[in-house]
C-alpha cells in the first residue's frame, strides 16, 4: 500500500470526477423539470439499501486494513473515522441531488440513469438522449475508479489463497510475536526519552524486516509461476463471473455487500472485539456491538435471499421504476423534448 499511495489517490479522483460528470448530464438533461414524483417508500426498500451500503462503505474499514506494517496503528481509529465521514458527505450530496431531479425515478446507480447501457444511442430510462462525449468520459473516469480499486482490494484475496493453497506466508515466530507483544505495551514509570525512542527503532527495524520477507517469497522461478498462475486463475474466474452477471450488477453488488462483505468488515471485526476485550468493556458496548452485530446479521440475510433470488430466479415483469408509486412506474414523469 506504501507504493500505491497515488494509484489509490488516482481511483478516487476516478469516482469523484465521474459523479460531478453524472451529475451535471442529468441536471442539465432535465432543465426545467416539474417536482419529481416521490419514493414510495417501504420498509423492504430500506432495508435493500443495506447489502449496497455495506459494499460502499467497506472501502473505509479494508484498505486501512490493508497497511499490515502501518507505522502507527494508533491512528487507524482516527483514519477509519475520517474515510468514513468522507464517505458519507460525498453520498449524501450525490443521493440528494440525484434524487432532487429524478426523484424516485432514478435509477440504483448514477451513471445507469445517464445512459442506456443496453444501447448507448437509445434514450434513458428517464427519456432524453445525453451528450456522447460526456457519457464516455463519465464512464471512463467510473473506469479508473474501478480498475484501482479491483486491483487494490483482490490483494487480501490473492495473500489468502497464496497462504492456504500454496503455503505462503508462513506465520510469525511465537518469539518474535512475544517480543512484538511486549515493545508495543512498553511503559515507563517516568517521563525518558529512552523508552518511546527504544519502541521506535524496534517497530522500524521489524517493519523493515518484515517487508524484505514478504518480498522475498516472490523470488524464484518455480514459486513466480506457481503465484502467477494462481492469480491469473483467480481473475478469470471473476470475469466469466462478471460477464455472465452482467445483466444484474445492482443485486449482484447487492449481494456481494451482504454476504462477504458484511461478515468480513462488520461482523467478524465485532465478534473478535468482543472476544478479546470482554472483560475490559464497559456493559453498554458490549450491548453496542452486539446489537449492531445482531441487527446487520438479520439484515444480511434478508439481503442475500432477496438479491439471489433477483440473480438466479428473477422475475421478467419488474417495473421499470420499482420505488415509485404505480402512476410513475412505467414511463418518465418528464420528457424536455415533448413536454410543454
Amino acid at each position: 500500500m506504501k507504493e500505491s499511495t497515488g494509484m489509490a489517490v488516482a481511483g478516487c479522483l476516478g469516482t469523484i470526477v465521474a459523479d460531478i460528470i453524472g451529475i451535471s448530464v442529468l441536471i442539465y438533461q432535465e432543465r426545467g423539470h416539474p417536482s419529481p414524483p416521490t419514493a414510495d417508500v417501504t420498509l423492504h426498500q430500506v432495508i435493500t439499501t443495506f447489502g449496497n451500503l455495506s459494499l460502499a462503505y467497506a472501502a473505509a474499514t479494508v484498505i486501512p486494513d490493508l497497511q499490515r506494517q502501518h507505522s502507527q496503528p494508533e491512528r487507524m481509529p482516527r483514519v477509519i473515522v475520517v474515510s468514513l465521514g468522507l464517505a458519507s458527505a460525498f453520498f449524501f450530496a450525490i443521493a440528494i441531488a440525484g434524487y432532487a431531479v429524478g426523484g424516485c425515478q432514478m435509477s440504483g446507480n448514477l451513471l445507469f440513469s445517464v445512459a442506456n447501457t443496453s444501447d448507448p444511442f437509445s434514450t434513458t430510462t428517464l427519456g432524453f438522449v445525453a451528450d456522447r462525449g460526456a457519457v464516455v468520459m463519465a464512464y471512463l473516469f467510473m473506469q479508473l475508479h474501478l480498475s484501482m480499486a479491483f486491483s487494490t482490494l483482490l490483494h487480501p484475496a490473492f495473500y489468502l489463497f497464496e497462504r492456504v493453497i500454496l503455503g505462503m506466508h508462513k506465520t510469525s515466530d511465537p518469539t518474535d510475536m512475544e517480543i512484538d507483544d511486549k515493545m508495543s505495551y512498553l511503559r515507563s514509570s517516568t517521563p525518558a526519552l529512552s523508552a518511546p525512542d527504544l519502541e521506535s527503532s524496534h517497530r522500524n527495524a521489524h517493519l523493515s524486516t518484515s517487508s524484505d520477507d514478504d518480498l522475498s517469497e516472490y523470488t524464484g522461478g518455480a514459486n513466480v509461476l506457481r503465484y502467477i498462475g494462481l492469480r491469473i486463475c483467480m481473475i478469470v474466474v471473476l470475469v466469466v463471473l462478471s460477464i455472465l452477471l452482467r445483466d444484474h450488477f445492482l443485486d449482484l453488488v447487492d449481494f456481494t455487500g451482504a454476504t462477504a462483505i458484511t461478515m468480513s468488515s462488520i461482523i467478524l471485526p465485532l465478534v473478535f472485539y468482543l472476544k478479546v476485550f470482554w472483560t475490559k468493556l464497559p456493559a453498554w458496548e458490549k450491548l453496542l456491538c452486539v446489537a449492531i452485530a445482531a441487527i446487520c446479521t438479520v439484515a444480511g440475510f434478508y439481503v442475500m435471499i432477496y438479491a439471489g433470488k433477483n440473480l438466479f430466479n428473477p422475475d421478467g415483469d419488474d417495473a421499470t421504476f420499482p420505488y415509485c408509486s404505480a402512476d410513475f412506474q412505467e414511463e418518465p414523469y418528464y420528457v424536455r423534448n415533448s413536454t410543454a
